[in-house]
């Protein structure tokens, strides 16, 4: 992965790209972008530097993987690596939210692929950015619940307990709830554990946590309810979960 940048450099350099590739960048009704010194930084530093960059795609609330190889300023078009984990389907002409780390915050871009380009059965992406938000800090999403039958499954792992089982209540950017569905309160020997929660195919999410209050419940059904908080979330777990918060609550409000 993410090693095509060589390959590519002679089309970014000249003023087109090879006939078998040629591309229409029109899109109707596009806003004209201008980019600050300080952005183009930014996606230039990352590009150098490697960095792994999310993309989300909206209509499924997946997040993947990928890195910026070039950056043409001023056509605003965008070439990157494949996708991690790549796509069961053909990402092309598609919509995804690019996120771009910076030193405070993030820069969120909307992107089009308008071309695929393959060498050795590694896929890259020729994109065009349509929108773009400098996002400073890091953003709080307020907390959202869940639907039974829709509601992620939650896995539970405490010290000298066996696992539990669970399907998730409620969710914020610190802390979430959960169902865990027993005939007798969880021994708590220790609060501090591990947790596993099932998004998506695309994003299970697996992270240290401890668990802030247990209380048993009879209604509507026998369970108890564990409130539990998130302990070493990485930048890029802190990312995935921001940005599952945020497409969860488009997709409620739609």
């Amino acid at each position: 992965m993410f090693g095509l940048l060589s390959h590519f450099t002679r089309a970014f350099n000249g003023s087109s790209l090879p006939a078998a590739h040629s591309i229409s960048w029109e899109l109707p009704l596009a806003p004209e972008l201008s980019w600050s010194k300080e952005e183009t930084e930014a996606i230039r530093q990352n590009a150098a530097q490697r960095n792994i960059c999310s993309v989300i795609d909206p209509s499924k609330g997946s997040v993947m993987q990928t890195v910026i190889l070039r950056f043409d300023q001023g056509n605003h078009k965008l070439l990157l690596d494949e996708f991690f984990p790549r796509p069961s389907f053909t990402p092309m002409g598609g919509r995804f939210h690019l996120n771009i780390p910076t030193h405070d915050g993030h820069l969120a871009l909307k992107i089009v692929i308008r071309s695929q380009l393959d060498v050795a059965n590694a896929p890259a992406y020729l994109t065009e950015v349509v929108e773009k938000t400098r996002l400073r800090g890091q953003p709080k999403t307020k907390g959202v619940s869940f639907k039974e039958t829709t509601a992620p499954r939650v896995e539970l792992l405490l010290p000298f307990a066996p696992m539990m089982g669970g399907q998730l209540l409620e969710l914020s950017e610190e802390e979430f709830s959960m169902a865990f569905c027993g005939n007798n309160r969880p021994p708590l020997y220790s609060r501090k554990g591990e947790c596993r929660i099932h998004f998506s195919n695309f994003f299970v999410l697996q992270t240290k946590v401890e668990v802030l209050q247990a209380q048993v419940r009879r209604r509507p059904f026998h369970h108890t309810h564990l409130r539990i908080g998130f302990q070493t979330l990485n930048p890029f777990e802190k990312e995935q979960l921001s940005s599952f918060l945020h497409n969860f609550t488009e997709a409620q409000t739609a």
